[in-house]
């Protein structure tokens, strides 16, 4: 008998494993921008309040500084009651920041929707202080408007979103 060996029909070849480059994408930037924007706006007042001569500026960090009568009791009283909402907003700040910089190096599109999910509940707690600081100016004793850092938090949650949706729908490389 005469043993032959049969070659298989498709010689398997060795392949290499191929590495797969991206390059960063940089709309996360956008993402990134937002998100410290957002953590800056807490130390910027977030409502200005205004009583006969007395004028109270509140932070998103609770501190309050007064012009006009500052010995006044009312100016103690809103500086012992005063809270620090700011810290939410650094929370968000600070996650949309850690999203979009880890997006930004992996260009992953998880991070992008995580980025969307934190923008959007960062721009929904700045938009509800800022109704709130709103409604606190309706009062006809009492004059309260928006400050710059509620402002500046409502377009920060904004760009936060505005980016991560950009890098989210951004062809990859």
């Amino acid at each position: 008998m005469n043993q032959q060996t049969q070659q298989p029909a498709f010689q398997p070849i060795a392949a290499s494993p191929v590495k797969v480059s991206r390059k960063p994408n940089p709309l996360y930037g956008i993402a990134l921008l937002g998100g410290l924007l957002l953590i800056i706006c807490s130390f910027l007042v977030w409502e200005t309040f205004k009583i006969n001569t007395l004028q109270l500026s509140i932070s998103g960090m609770g501190a309050v500084s007064s012009s006009g009568d500052s010995n006044s009791p009312l100016a103690s009283f809103v500086a012992a009651k005063a809270t620090s909402p700011g810290v939410i907003s650094i929370f968000f700040g600070g996650l949309v920041v850690l999203m979009a910089g880890l997006g930004l190096l992996l260009n992953k599109k998880g991070f992008a929707i995580a980025g969307i999910i934190f923008g959007l509940l960062g721009a929904a707690f700045m938009f509800l202080n800022f109704s709130q600081a709103m409604a606190d100016g309706s009062d006809t004793t009492v004059t309260g408007t928006p400050g710059i850092g509620l402002y500046l938090g409502l377009v920060a949650g904004l760009l936060a979103v505005v980016g991560s949706i950009a890098a989210l729908v951004a062809k990859r490389r």
